[in-house]
Order: structure tokens, then sequence, then C-alpha cells
């Protein structure tokens, strides 16, 4: 069993003169990391999270290499990977980006490679100039009474805007 968090984002407060307030974690850029054998490569778990680029950052072999999760407030604009590595999770509870929290998650120039389940998303995902390799894709239809259309060999080449589907 994997244990153990690389790099961890939570909400924090502070009290100054009785008065609480939420602190922001925004405007930043993390470079040349490498977290590996983990849990969870990168845990984004913080209220106003917004604006973070991580760079030339590798996430490998980790149950979840990105992982969000809960209901979080002010967060999830432009959240960025810019030509990261994130793969290696070949066990079926594994999910190289897990994006629970429903964040804005960008990648670009990234290399998803040999994940069982590349990416499980509740938000939205942009993936630009990027490699995929994943056992299977598993589509998620907005209604939630429909079950994924889950497929071997996919090739997304663009948008859905709509889809008719024999019941």
């Amino acid at each position: 069993n994997k244990q153990g968090t690389g790099i961890s984002f939570s909400s924090w407060y502070t009290t100054i003169n009785g008065v609480t307030q939420k602190n922001k974690v925004a405007t930043f850029t993390i470079s040349n990391v490498q977290v590996v054998g983990l849990e969870k490569g990168i845990d984004i778990s913080c209220n106003g999270f917004y604006l973070a680029n991580f760079d030339h950052c590798n996430f490998v072999r980790n149950k979840y290499n990105v992982y969000t999760s809960g209901t979080l407030d002010d967060s999830g604009e432009n959240i960025s990977f810019t030509r990261c590595s994130l793969g290696s999770n070949l066990n079926t509870d594994e999910v190289c980006i897990y994006n629970g929290a429903g964040l804005n998650l960008h990648f670009q120039n990234c290399s998803i490679d040999y994940s069982y389940k590349a990416i499980y998303n509740t938000g939205k995902v942009i993936i630009n100039n990027s490699h995929i390799e994943t056992s299977y894709t598993s589509l998620q239809p907005e209604n939630d009474e429909l079950s994924p259309i889950i497929v071997k060999n996919c090739t997304i080449l663009g948008k859905a805007i709509g889809l008719y589907r024999k019941l």
C-alpha cells in the first residue's frame, strides 16, 4: 500500500484581533520536482487555490499523481501543468489525475503514460499538445443516470457538443 503525499496544499486560517480569515495559495510556480511512489503525488485540497503552475515536474508511480477532492471555495482558476510527466499507474485502483473537486486543470506539452485509468474528472481538464497512453478511455456523460462509454482504442478529435445513444 502506497502512503504519504509529496506536495500538499490544504486550507489554513489566520486569526488577527479576533477576526479569522481564510488564506489563499495563489500565483506561484513549482519547477523541476519529482514525486515517486506515494499515495498522492500532489494533493490540492485547499480553498483559495488558483493561478498555480507546475513546470517540468514528474509525478510517477503514485496511487494518484494529481489529486483534488472536496468542495473548495474560490479555487480552480488556471491551474496548469506544463512539460510534466505523469503516469505509471498500472493497478486498477490507481488514477493518474483524480479531479474530484471539479477544478479547472490544464495540461500542456505533458506526457500521461502507462496508466490503467488516466483521468477521473468532475470539473474541467484541458489537454493540449500532450501524449496520453492508457488501457482504456471512459467518457462520462453529463447526465449521471447514464453509464459511461468505455472503449479500448479511442482518439479524441475535439469537443463533443451532442451524442445520440440507443438505449
